[in-house]
């Protein structure tokens, strides 16, 4: 039989008759008429080929047929109903696996405390966080991961949504405590005659700073290139090379006593720029997202 052609509609009135066992309380119950639901139950027996249900002395008696057809119904309309309600996500006991991307420093600055305030309301979840450089866009199209952080935007439009995180403090410049720059203003002639290290947000591309100092006609020794943000204070602590990035007080937690932070040069200085949580339309509705969306925006914004 061609399902296309049965009003599955009636499977609904099907149930009510069955467990009613009588027309005029199953029209009630599903809100028509009396002579539509013996409408109804004509179809239904022409569909089936059976009576279904068959006089007795009060009210109606069950056919073999119906016997059978009752609890199928009732597990088939139940199975129905549970596909197309809305799902239902409660942090509680949720499982769930959540892949977070982003370059360190973003990763550094928010995860944190995003763990810290979903651990007590989603003990079972699970953040399975990547800072590798990379393409973040692509792994948010490629289902790669299901959230990024960090400060860049698309380069054409795509299928991603976004919510806007706190700005990032400015850019500051990290060195160790006893560097020849420690003392005294840093000025942006000492700036540029010092020797710079750069981190990789993305693993290719020129770096932000280096481009400010373009576009004033300058430019810096650049002595480091590193992929990461956890080996910067490492590198800063044991050499004379600087490191020039915004959010720089993320880094406090494993700064240490040897390493300082020192105001850019006036000319360099800015506003710090917005991060961003991206994540993509696939998963915009799922309730585990939309429920941490909100999380991470109180826990930003509180």
């Amino acid at each position: 039989m061609n399902l296309r052609s049965i009003d599955l509609n009636l499977l609904v009135v099907l149930r009510t008759l069955l467990e009613t066992r009588h027309v005029s309380r199953a029209a009630i119950k599903l809100n028509m008429s009396q002579p539509a639901a013996s409408r109804a139950l004509q179809r239904l027996r022409k569909l089936f080929g059976d009576p279904l249900m068959v006089r007795a002395r009060q009210g109606f008696d069950l056919s073999a047929r119906g016997r059978e057809l009752l609890p199928e119904l009732q597990r088939l309309l139940a199975d129905i109903d549970r596909i197309v309600s809305e799902p239902e996500f409660d942090p509680a006991t949720t499982q769930r696996r959540v892949r977070m991307c982003g370059p360190g420093l973003e990763i550094i600055g928010f995860m944190p405390r995003i763990v810290a305030a979903t651990n007590e309301m989603a003990p079972g979840l699970f953040f399975d966080v990547h800072s590798d450089p990379g393409d973040y866009f692509a792994r948010l199209e490629n289902d790669e991961a299901d959230f990024a952080i960090l400060g860049l935007q698309p380069k054409s439009d795509t299928n991603l949504y976004r919510l806007a995180l706190l700005p990032q403090t400015p850019h500051t410049c990290l060195m160790r405590r006893d560097h020849p720059l420690a003392r005294g203003p840093l000025t942006l002639s000492r700036y540029l005659k010092a020797s710079h290290g750069v981190v990789a947000l993305t693993g290719e591309g020129p770096n932000m700073m280096d481009l400010k100092l373009e576009a004033m006609g300058k430019t810096r020794h650049v002595a480091l290139r590193l992929s990461s943000l956890s080996s910067v204070p490492y590198y800063a602590a044991t050499t004379d090379v600087l490191f020039s990035l915004p959010g720089m007080s993320s880094l406090s937690p494993v700064m240490g006593e040897n390493l300082i932070l020192k105001p850019m040069p006036k000319e360099l200085r800015d506003e710090g720029f917005q991060s961003y949580l991206y994540w993509h339309a696939r998963s915009h509705d799922d309730p585990m997202c939309r429920w941490l969306r909100q999380t991470i925006h109180d826990v930003v914004t509180s």
